[in-house]
This record gives structure tokens, C-alpha cells and sequence, in this order.
């Protein structure tokens, strides 16, 4: 019998404790002086940092207009990574702003337990803000005016800047003496323009 003389023992084999965890990354190109409509590129990295596959992953973008393209994985071993693309379009307000900031939130499945996430926040800078008014005033009549005879005035107001511009507002010399009818909008995206007028009655 080869088992003669032989002392037979139990044999446990201890695994390294399972640890669920990924870390996201995102750059952004371009990172700064962004215009109204300019388009930028996030590009986002899923890793799988822990000791365990982690699967079904998803991405969740929560700057409103974004548009996030697909993982090339969905199922991560050990070490291994993911990517994305995301594209948005520079609206006016963020330019007001003057940054856009954007966060995108990764989350997967372990073999058991809870769920692991995380997320990472990129802010790209708009152009410099340069507020700018035009005003522009003409009459109906220039010259060969006469006592009793009216004149009306067209005021226009034309934001000539790159932000926008909020309570607009007119102050008139006649003011008085003549009535000035309210602005078109007191509100003003760039390029905007808003008008008013008057009657002047010549004394």
C-alpha cells in the first residue's frame, strides 16, 4: 500500500477577498476658448481597477444636449479599459456662463453584490466675455421743422457684445416731455436688437 507511512491532511486554498472597483477618467478637446457653436469631443476611460470582471457598464452624461456614443466594452476583466465619445454643441448660455462643466458617471456589475460606480468632471472655458451696447436714433423729419409740427424718433438697441444682455433699459433727455413707448424685449442675445420710438411736437 503506496498511502503506508503517510500522514494525510486537509489542504485550503484562500482566494484574495474580491474587490469591485473602476475609475473614469474624461478629456475634453477643445479644453478652453470655446465659442457659441463650437463643438467638443469628450473623450471618457472606464477602468477596471479592482480584482474582479465587471460587467453590463453603462455611462451616464448630465450636461443636458450631450451626445454619448456607445462603450467599445461592456464587460471589463482585471486591468482592462473602455471608451466613449461624446460630442456637444457650445450653446449661448454657456458662454454667459463662461465655462461649461461636465460630469459623466460610469457604473457596473460585479460577479455578486452591489453595483460600483464612479464618475469624473471636466470644465472647459468659454471665450472671454465682452459686453457691448449699439444704440442707434433717427427721425422722420431733419430739417424745415416748424412750430406744432411732430416729429417721431425710432430708437434701436442692438447688443453688439458676446453675452447676453438683461434689462435693457432707455433713459431719454425729453424725458418729461415725452413719452418713449417700452422696448421691444429688455432682453438681448448677442446680434439682438430691440427698438422703441416717440413723438416730438415741436414748440
Amino acid at each position: 500500500d503506496l498511502t503506508q507511512g503517510l500522514t494525510m491532511t486537509d489542504c485550503t486554498v484562500t482566494t484574495v477577498k474580491a474587490e469591485a472597483k473602476i475609475n473614469v477618467t474624461k478629456t475634453a478637446e477643445p479644453s478652453s476658448n470655446v465659442e457659441k457653436d463650437n463643438e467638443i469631443t469628450y473623450t471618457i476611460t472606464v477602468e477596471n481597477t479592482g480584482n474582479v470582471t465587471v460587467s453590463s457598464l453603462t455611462l451616464t452624461e448630465q450636461l443636458e444636449g450631450v451626445t454619448l456614443g456607445a462603450l467599445d466594452k461592456t464587460t471589463l476583466a482585471p486591468g482592462e479599459t473602455a471608451t466613449a465619445t461624446a460630442k456637444y454643441t457650445v450653446q449661448q448660455k454657456d458662454v454667459d456662463a463662461g465655462k461649461i462643466v461636465n460630469t459623466v458617471t460610469a457604473t457596473g456589475n460585479p460577479p455578486s453584490g452591489d453595483p460600483v460606480s464612479d464618475d469624473a468632471t471636466v470644465t472647459v472655458t468659454t471665450v472671454t466675455a465682452e459686453p457691448a451696447i449699439e444704440v442707434t436714433k433717427t427721425a422722420d423729419k431733419t430739417s424745415g421743422v416748424a412750430v406744432g409740427d411732430e416729429i417721431t424718433y425710432a430708437i434701436t438697441v442692438k447688443n453688439t457684445g458676446n453675452v447676453t444682455l438683461t434689462e435693457v433699459a432707455l433713459e431719454e433727455a425729453l424725458a418729461g416731455i415725452v413719452e418713449v413707448s417700452a422696448l421691444s424685449a429688455t432682453t438681448l442675445a448677442p446680434n439682438a436688437e430691440a427698438t422703441a420710438s416717440y413723438t416730438y411736437t415741436v414748440t
